[in-house]
Protein backbone atom coordinates (compact mmCIF):
# COMPACT_ATOMS: atom_id res chain seq x y z
CA UNK A 1 0.00 0.00 0.00
CA UNK A 2 1.07 3.75 -0.89
CA UNK A 3 2.48 5.32 1.99
CA UNK A 4 -0.29 8.69 2.50
CA UNK A 5 0.91 11.68 0.62
CA UNK A 6 0.26 15.13 2.60
CA UNK A 7 -0.18 17.67 0.36
CA UNK A 8 2.87 20.14 0.70
CA UNK A 9 0.53 23.23 1.08
CA UNK A 10 2.86 26.52 1.57
CA UNK A 11 2.27 30.14 2.31
CA UNK A 12 0.70 32.85 0.32
CA UNK A 13 3.60 34.67 0.02
CA UNK A 14 6.97 34.15 -1.21
CA UNK A 15 10.35 34.82 -2.23
CA UNK A 16 13.52 33.77 -3.43
CA UNK A 17 16.04 36.40 -2.62
CA UNK A 18 17.28 35.06 0.86
CA UNK A 19 20.68 36.71 0.93
CA UNK A 20 21.07 33.95 4.14
CA UNK A 21 23.34 30.63 4.54
CA UNK A 22 23.12 27.25 2.74
CA UNK A 23 20.41 25.84 5.26
CA UNK A 24 17.76 28.97 4.08
CA UNK A 25 18.63 28.39 0.49
CA UNK A 26 17.87 25.09 0.99
CA UNK A 27 14.48 25.52 2.26
CA UNK A 28 13.71 28.02 -0.99
CA UNK A 29 15.13 25.65 -3.05
CA UNK A 30 12.92 22.49 -1.77
CA UNK A 31 9.95 25.02 -2.53
CA UNK A 32 10.38 25.63 -5.87
CA UNK A 33 11.19 21.93 -6.19
CA UNK A 34 7.99 21.08 -4.97
CA UNK A 35 6.52 23.41 -7.09
CA UNK A 36 7.64 22.37 -10.39
CA UNK A 37 4.78 20.84 -11.72
CA UNK A 38 2.67 23.72 -10.79
CA UNK A 39 1.34 26.56 -13.06
CA UNK A 40 4.09 29.78 -12.88
CA UNK A 41 0.80 31.64 -11.61
CA UNK A 42 0.12 29.55 -8.70
CA UNK A 43 3.77 28.69 -7.82
CA UNK A 44 4.25 32.46 -7.23
CA UNK A 45 0.93 33.63 -5.93
CA UNK A 46 -1.72 30.99 -4.73
CA UNK A 47 -4.64 32.00 -3.10
CA UNK A 48 -7.12 34.97 -2.82
CA UNK A 49 -3.92 37.26 -3.60
CA UNK A 50 -3.43 35.86 -6.71
CA UNK A 51 -5.59 38.07 -8.48
CA UNK A 52 -4.88 41.06 -6.67
CA UNK A 53 -1.44 41.08 -7.94
CA UNK A 54 -2.56 40.02 -11.15
CA UNK A 55 -4.50 43.43 -11.43
CA UNK A 56 -1.52 45.47 -10.17
CA UNK A 57 1.11 44.40 -12.28
CA UNK A 58 -1.29 44.73 -15.26
CA UNK A 59 -2.02 48.62 -14.44
CA UNK A 60 1.98 49.14 -13.81
CA UNK A 61 2.67 47.91 -17.65
CA UNK A 62 -0.25 49.51 -19.05
CA UNK A 63 0.47 52.91 -17.49
CA UNK A 64 4.44 52.92 -17.96
CA UNK A 65 5.82 55.12 -20.09
CA UNK A 66 6.38 53.24 -23.74
CA UNK A 67 9.54 50.83 -23.35
CA UNK A 68 12.36 51.76 -24.95
CA UNK A 69 13.11 50.27 -27.93
CA UNK A 70 14.95 46.74 -27.64
CA UNK A 71 14.96 48.07 -23.56
CA UNK A 72 15.87 45.92 -20.90
CA UNK A 73 14.34 44.65 -17.84
CA UNK A 74 15.39 43.30 -14.62
CA UNK A 75 13.10 40.78 -12.07
CA UNK A 76 14.87 40.91 -8.56
CA UNK A 77 13.75 37.64 -6.72
CA UNK A 78 11.73 36.18 -10.49
CA UNK A 79 10.80 32.63 -8.44
CA UNK A 80 8.51 31.75 -11.59
CA UNK A 81 9.24 34.38 -13.64
CA UNK A 82 5.30 35.65 -13.64
CA UNK A 83 5.89 38.92 -13.49
CA UNK A 84 8.28 38.86 -16.45
CA UNK A 85 5.50 36.72 -18.55
CA UNK A 86 2.54 39.67 -17.47
CA UNK A 87 5.29 42.43 -19.00
CA UNK A 88 5.71 40.42 -21.84
CA UNK A 89 2.02 40.14 -22.89
CA UNK A 90 1.59 43.84 -22.19
CA UNK A 91 4.47 45.28 -23.34
CA UNK A 92 5.18 42.82 -26.54
CA UNK A 93 7.97 40.64 -27.39
CA UNK A 94 10.69 42.99 -27.90
CA UNK A 95 11.93 43.04 -24.57
CA UNK A 96 14.69 41.68 -23.03
CA UNK A 97 13.94 40.18 -19.59
CA UNK A 98 16.28 38.60 -17.39
CA UNK A 99 15.28 37.28 -13.54
CA UNK A 100 17.38 36.67 -10.37
CA UNK A 101 16.97 34.67 -8.16
CA UNK A 102 18.65 32.63 -5.06
CA UNK A 103 17.10 29.32 -6.04
CA UNK A 104 17.72 27.24 -8.80
CA UNK A 105 15.01 25.49 -8.61
CA UNK A 106 13.16 29.00 -8.99
CA UNK A 107 15.50 30.18 -11.91
CA UNK A 108 14.98 27.17 -14.15
CA UNK A 109 11.66 27.50 -14.42
CA UNK A 110 11.48 31.32 -15.23
CA UNK A 111 12.27 31.97 -18.75
CA UNK A 112 15.26 34.23 -18.48
CA UNK A 113 16.19 33.52 -14.48
CA UNK A 114 19.70 33.78 -13.38
CA UNK A 115 20.75 32.32 -10.26
CA UNK A 116 22.74 34.71 -8.17
CA UNK A 117 22.41 36.93 -4.97
CA UNK A 118 20.43 40.17 -5.89
CA UNK A 119 22.16 42.49 -2.82
CA UNK A 120 25.05 41.34 -5.73
CA UNK A 121 24.32 41.31 -9.53
CA UNK A 122 26.60 40.48 -12.14
CA UNK A 123 25.85 43.09 -14.60
CA UNK A 124 26.91 46.73 -15.26
CA UNK A 125 26.03 50.31 -14.07
CA UNK A 126 22.71 51.64 -15.29
CA UNK A 127 22.28 48.65 -17.63
CA UNK A 128 18.59 47.85 -17.25
CA UNK A 129 15.60 50.40 -18.32
CA UNK A 130 12.87 48.73 -15.89
CA UNK A 131 13.56 47.71 -12.28
CA UNK A 132 10.60 44.69 -10.89
CA UNK A 133 10.22 42.56 -7.76
CA UNK A 134 7.15 40.88 -6.09
CA UNK A 135 7.44 39.88 -2.59
CA UNK A 136 11.67 39.69 -2.86
CA UNK A 137 13.81 42.21 -3.04
CA UNK A 138 13.25 43.02 0.81
CA UNK A 139 14.09 39.69 1.73
CA UNK A 140 18.00 40.85 0.42
CA UNK A 141 17.48 44.55 2.63
CA UNK A 142 18.78 47.78 1.58
CA UNK A 143 22.07 46.51 -0.63
CA UNK A 144 19.54 44.97 -2.82
CA UNK A 145 17.88 47.98 -3.29
CA UNK A 146 21.38 50.20 -3.51
CA UNK A 147 21.59 47.12 -6.40
CA UNK A 148 18.59 48.55 -7.99
CA UNK A 149 19.69 51.75 -7.81
CA UNK A 150 23.28 50.90 -9.35
CA UNK A 151 21.71 49.24 -12.33
CA UNK A 152 18.82 51.25 -13.62
CA UNK A 153 19.06 53.72 -16.17
CA UNK A 154 19.08 57.18 -14.90
CA UNK A 155 15.65 57.45 -16.65
CA UNK A 156 14.56 53.81 -15.42
CA UNK A 157 11.80 52.93 -13.95
CA UNK A 158 11.53 50.87 -10.60
CA UNK A 159 8.72 48.92 -9.51
CA UNK A 160 7.96 46.42 -6.36
CA UNK A 161 5.55 45.33 -4.63
CA UNK A 162 6.74 44.46 -0.63
CA UNK A 163 5.65 42.78 2.68
CA UNK A 164 4.39 44.91 4.94
CA UNK A 165 5.30 44.76 8.73
CA UNK A 166 1.97 43.55 10.90
CA UNK A 167 0.31 43.82 7.60
CA UNK A 168 -2.46 41.42 6.59
CA UNK A 169 0.17 38.66 5.39
CA UNK A 170 2.77 39.34 7.98
CA UNK A 171 -0.47 38.07 10.14
CA UNK A 172 -1.19 35.34 8.19
CA UNK A 173 2.44 34.06 8.15
CA UNK A 174 3.11 34.45 11.75
CA UNK A 175 -0.09 32.54 12.27
CA UNK A 176 1.58 30.02 9.78
CA UNK A 177 4.80 30.10 12.15
CA UNK A 178 3.22 29.63 15.12
CA UNK A 179 1.27 26.12 14.37
CA UNK A 180 4.37 24.72 12.67
CA UNK A 181 6.56 26.06 15.89
CA UNK A 182 4.05 24.28 18.09
CA UNK A 183 3.96 21.00 16.44
CA UNK A 184 7.60 20.89 16.19
CA UNK A 185 7.78 21.66 19.96
CA UNK A 186 5.39 18.78 20.34
CA UNK A 187 7.93 16.39 18.45
CA UNK A 188 4.91 14.65 16.92
CA UNK A 189 6.94 13.03 14.48
CA UNK A 190 10.21 12.23 16.28
CA UNK A 191 7.64 10.19 18.95
CA UNK A 192 6.08 8.63 15.76
CA UNK A 193 9.11 7.56 14.45
CA UNK A 194 9.73 6.00 17.96
CA UNK A 195 6.07 3.96 17.95
CA UNK A 196 6.71 2.81 14.90
CA UNK A 197 10.21 1.73 14.97
CA UNK A 198 8.74 -0.22 18.74
CA UNK A 199 5.60 -1.65 16.93
CA UNK A 200 8.20 -2.72 14.17
CA UNK A 201 10.40 -4.67 16.98
CA UNK A 202 7.08 -5.56 18.79
CA UNK A 203 5.74 -7.80 15.75
CA UNK A 204 9.15 -9.44 15.41
CA UNK A 205 9.17 -10.15 19.26
CA UNK A 206 11.83 -8.39 20.04
CA UNK A 207 10.05 -5.31 22.42
CA UNK A 208 8.11 -6.20 25.06
CA UNK A 209 4.10 -4.70 24.76
CA UNK A 210 5.07 -2.19 27.97
CA UNK A 211 7.61 -0.15 26.01
CA UNK A 212 5.12 -0.23 22.98
CA UNK A 213 2.63 1.35 25.00
CA UNK A 214 4.95 3.66 26.72
CA UNK A 215 5.62 4.99 22.95
CA UNK A 216 1.96 5.27 21.78
CA UNK A 217 1.55 7.28 25.42
CA UNK A 218 3.46 9.59 24.24
CA UNK A 219 2.47 10.05 20.38
CA UNK A 220 -0.81 10.27 22.12
CA UNK A 221 0.19 12.97 24.18
CA UNK A 222 1.96 14.76 21.29
CA UNK A 223 -0.82 14.19 19.29
CA UNK A 224 -3.17 16.15 21.64
CA UNK A 225 -0.90 19.17 21.90
CA UNK A 226 -0.97 19.39 18.05
CA UNK A 227 -5.07 19.09 18.36
CA UNK A 228 -4.79 22.28 20.40
CA UNK A 229 -2.38 24.34 18.65
CA UNK A 230 -4.96 23.61 15.53
CA UNK A 231 -7.87 24.40 17.91
CA UNK A 232 -6.15 27.16 18.43
CA UNK A 233 -5.11 28.97 15.06
CA UNK A 234 -6.64 31.12 12.67
CA UNK A 235 -7.63 29.24 9.17
CA UNK A 236 -3.83 29.37 7.17
CA UNK A 237 -2.21 27.29 5.32
CA UNK A 238 -0.19 25.49 7.75
CA UNK A 239 -3.15 24.88 9.45
CA UNK A 240 -4.59 22.77 6.11
CA UNK A 241 -1.52 21.40 6.03
CA UNK A 242 -0.74 20.38 9.62
CA UNK A 243 -4.60 19.26 10.21
CA UNK A 244 -4.12 16.25 7.15
CA UNK A 245 -0.50 15.59 8.19
CA UNK A 246 -2.50 14.62 11.70
CA UNK A 247 -4.39 11.86 10.10
CA UNK A 248 -2.11 10.57 8.01
CA UNK A 249 0.27 10.16 10.68
CA UNK A 250 -2.18 8.19 12.59
CA UNK A 251 -3.18 6.24 9.59
CA UNK A 252 0.24 4.70 9.15
CA UNK A 253 0.69 3.83 12.80
CA UNK A 254 -1.99 1.80 12.74
CA UNK A 255 -1.53 0.26 9.90
CA UNK A 256 2.62 -0.09 10.36
CA UNK A 257 2.18 -3.52 8.93
CA UNK A 258 1.29 -2.09 5.00
CA UNK A 259 4.10 -0.36 4.54
CA UNK A 260 7.92 -1.40 4.72
CA UNK A 261 9.93 0.20 7.58
CA UNK A 262 12.27 2.30 5.20
CA UNK A 263 9.17 3.68 2.95
CA UNK A 264 7.77 5.20 6.32
CA UNK A 265 11.13 6.59 7.73
CA UNK A 266 11.71 8.28 4.34
CA UNK A 267 8.20 9.80 4.36
CA UNK A 268 8.48 10.57 7.97
CA UNK A 269 12.08 12.29 6.98
CA UNK A 270 10.43 14.17 4.31
CA UNK A 271 7.55 15.67 6.61
CA UNK A 272 10.06 16.77 8.98
CA UNK A 273 12.15 18.85 6.30
CA UNK A 274 8.75 20.07 5.21
CA UNK A 275 8.09 21.42 8.34
CA UNK A 276 11.99 23.13 8.98
CA UNK A 277 11.70 24.69 5.64
CA UNK A 278 8.29 25.98 6.39
CA UNK A 279 9.62 27.71 9.24
CA UNK A 280 12.64 29.28 8.02
CA UNK A 281 10.83 30.95 5.08
CA UNK A 282 8.01 32.14 7.38
CA UNK A 283 10.66 34.05 10.01
CA UNK A 284 12.25 35.10 6.55
CA UNK A 285 9.21 36.72 5.78
CA UNK A 286 8.65 38.23 8.58
CA UNK A 287 11.70 39.66 8.81
CA UNK A 288 11.84 41.39 5.25
CA UNK A 289 8.51 42.95 6.03
CA UNK A 290 8.96 46.72 6.07
CA UNK A 291 7.24 49.44 7.73
CA UNK A 292 6.49 52.58 5.79
CA UNK A 293 9.85 54.17 7.08
CA UNK A 294 11.85 51.73 5.81
CA UNK A 295 10.41 51.51 2.53
CA UNK A 296 10.60 55.19 2.08
CA UNK A 297 14.66 54.64 2.89
CA UNK A 298 14.69 52.29 0.07
CA UNK A 299 12.77 54.47 -2.03
CA UNK A 300 15.07 57.48 -1.38
CA UNK A 301 18.13 55.16 -2.25
CA UNK A 302 16.78 54.61 -5.63
CA UNK A 303 15.44 58.03 -6.05
CA UNK A 304 18.92 59.70 -4.78
CA UNK A 305 20.35 59.81 -8.43
CA UNK A 306 18.36 63.41 -10.00
CA UNK A 307 14.54 64.60 -9.24
CA UNK A 308 12.29 61.27 -9.54
CA UNK A 309 8.87 60.54 -9.14
CA UNK A 310 8.18 58.00 -6.19
CA UNK A 311 4.92 56.98 -4.81
CA UNK A 312 4.58 54.54 -2.02
CA UNK A 313 1.12 53.08 -1.66
CA UNK A 314 -0.85 50.24 0.40
CA UNK A 315 -1.90 47.07 -1.55
CA UNK A 316 -5.22 45.91 0.35
CA UNK A 317 -6.77 42.40 -0.01
CA UNK A 318 -10.82 43.41 -0.31
CA UNK A 319 -11.85 44.25 3.08
CA UNK A 320 -9.25 43.04 5.37
CA UNK A 321 -8.42 46.71 7.99
CA UNK A 322 -4.87 45.84 7.02
CA UNK A 323 -2.49 46.33 4.02
CA UNK A 324 -1.35 43.24 2.48
CA UNK A 325 1.46 44.87 1.04
CA UNK A 326 3.60 47.85 0.20
CA UNK A 327 3.73 48.87 -3.89
CA UNK A 328 6.55 51.13 -4.22
CA UNK A 329 7.15 53.38 -7.97
CA UNK A 330 10.16 55.03 -8.70
CA UNK A 331 10.33 56.69 -12.13
CA UNK A 332 13.67 58.74 -12.25
CA UNK A 333 14.22 62.00 -14.57
CA UNK A 334 10.90 63.16 -13.10
CA UNK A 335 9.97 65.65 -9.94
CA UNK A 336 9.98 64.02 -7.12
CA UNK A 337 6.53 63.39 -5.13
CA UNK A 338 6.02 61.37 -2.15
CA UNK A 339 3.08 59.66 -0.46
CA UNK A 340 2.16 56.78 1.69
Amino acid sequence: MRVPHTVDRRETAISGALPAGPHAQQSWSRYWDGNAGKAPEQAISEGRFGPVLRRHWEAVFKNSAAFPENGRMLDLACGAGVVGRLARDRVGGGIDIVGVDLSSAAARQAETGLVGNIALLPFGPGCFDRIVSQFGIEYAGLPAFREAARVLTPAGQFSAVVHVKHGAIWRENATCLDIVQRTMDAGILHKCRLRLQTGYKLDRGAAAPAAFDRRTAAFEAAARAVLVALRDAADCAAKAYIGQLLPDLFDIVSRRQNYAPEQLEDWMTGQEHTLEAYAVRMNAMLDASMSVEEVREAAGILSAAGDSKVAIDALSLGNHPDPAAWTVRVCRGRKLRARH
